[in-house]
């Protein structure tokens, strides 16, 4: 489990990286309480981290649970609905929390599918670069 933790970091790093590669900016800008406008979080949105997290642990979901079908429902209606969260309130387009999900399942499957040389390549890589960063 610890190990899982570990290499979901990377998730966040990801979402950081691709922000500045796709730079799309969010759908809205939103008033509180009747105030003027306010750009919310950051200023770039694609793809949605949230979205990519909540796949993330959505798949972990479907595929550590039981057998059953219900914790493989229960893992997709986990990621739907944190998808449709971002979405409703403005903060992601449905272009950018579907983004956010297939990379949470695709780094979830490289996650818990990898052979343990690549888990020690990627240390070896990434590890000294999350510092020259």
């Amino acid at each position: 489990a610890l190990h899982f933790l570990y290499r979901t970091s990377y998730a966040l790093v990801l979402d950081v990286a691709l922000y500045t590669v796709f730079r799309q900016r969010r759908p809205c800008s939103c008033s509180f309480n009747g105030g003027p406008s306010e750009q919310i979080g950051s200023v770039y949105g694609m793809p949605s981290g949230d979205s990519l997290m909540g796949a993330l642990f959505g798949a972990w979901i479907w595929d550590q649970g039981p057998s059953h079908a219900l914790s493989k429902i229960a893992g997709v209606l986990f990621t739907i609905a944190v998808m449709g969260e971002r979405i409703s309130w403005g903060w992601h387009s449905v272009g950018q929390a579907c983004v956010g999900a297939t990379l949470g399942v695709l780094l979830y499957y490289w996650n818990t599918r990898t052979p343990q040389f690549m888990v020690v390549l990627e240390t070896i890589i990434f590890v000294p670069m999350g510092f020259l960063l």
